[in-house]
């Protein structure tokens, strides 16, 4: 059965007072009725909601929103009891059902004093929540993918994580089309991706993307991972060019920089003469 925080016995009371017009909800209907904006930490307040307690425990009242309950009216008779027995004891009706509690309020002295309620019945101990004082963010660590996969042919990614729950993957061709997608468990950091024949064909030659995101059960921000691999005809290879033919390509033109930014500065001068031009002879 859901419960609020406040007991049903004071948000019935308040409610009869508001109706009688003792007290309001709000400052506006306050000051138009000339009563008190109701606060239950205020000891005049607190003995109205009383006195209201003590006429529903005389009248045998039960709420409308609770008389289809299968209880008998001395379950609703120790409820009154029990938030009489509060009123009378504290001085104030601020009844909740977390770990602490109001003790003592004076508005002399602006003080409050709050206490923590040990009961040995409350079913969290100190400590239960201090796991979450050092938030682990899942983590993608590594990935290992072929940088050249052959069309129509399997190739398996191994993804390292850490504090990850499970990995989801995305596998997409040059237009953007999901080729292949799923979840796989993060088993000791450790996660296997399979790339079928029938999803590498759907592929297309060129560069494809890769994403992947590492998700936790204990928090809700993933980690992110994305990156591009090519695809190849079967049989078809990468030109292999040495390192030192390469270099000695680019020492033939060791000038072809400076060549391409002169030329453009000339043609930037040409566009700027013309328009110097153009102006003067529409001012003319």
């Amino acid at each position: 059965m859901p419960w609020s925080s406040m007991p049903w016995e004071l948000i019935a009371s308040m409610e009869q007072a508001v109706k009688d017009g003792k007290v309001s909800f709000s400052r506006s209907g306050a000051v138009s009725k000339n009563v008190n904006w109701i606060s239950l930490i205020v000891p005049n307040d607190a003995e109205i909601i009383k006195q209201y307690l003590i006429d529903f425990k005389q009248s045998g009242y039960v709420p409308p929103s609770l008389q289809g309950l299968q209880y008998d009216f001395q379950y609703f008779d120790e409820r009154y009891d029990a938030s009489i027995a509060w009123i009378e004891q504290n001085g104030h009706a601020v009844i909740s059902n977390g770990p602490f509690y109001l003790d003592n309020y004076s508005p002399e002295s602006r003080t409050i004093t709050i206490n923590s309620f040990d009961s040995p019945g409350y079913p969290f101990e100190a400590g239960k929540w201090k796991e979450f004082e050092q938030i682990k963010f899942p983590k993608i660590t590594g990935v290992e993918i072929q940088d050249v996969v052959s069309l129509k042919e399997p190739t398996t990614i191994i993804i390292e994580t850490t504090d990850s729950s499970e990995i989801h993957y995305f596998v997409s061709n040059s237009k953007g089309e999901t080729i292949s997608s799923g979840i796989k468990p993060a088993t000791d950091g450790l996660s296997e991706i399979i790339i079928t024949e029938v999803e590498t064909s759907k592929l297309d030659v060129g560069a494809n993307t890769l994403k992947i995101f590492a998700s936790s059960d204990q928090i809700l921000r993933p980690d992110m991972y994305g990156t591009s691999f090519l695809v190849v005809e079967n049989g078809t290879s990468l030109p292999d060019v040495p390192i030192l033919e390469a270099g000695q390509k680019s020492e033939e033109l060791p000038h072809a920089g400076i060549i391409l930014a002169i030329i453009g500065a000339v043609i930037v001068g040409i566009i700027v003469s013309i328009r110097r031009k153009r102006k003067k002879k529409l001012s003319s």
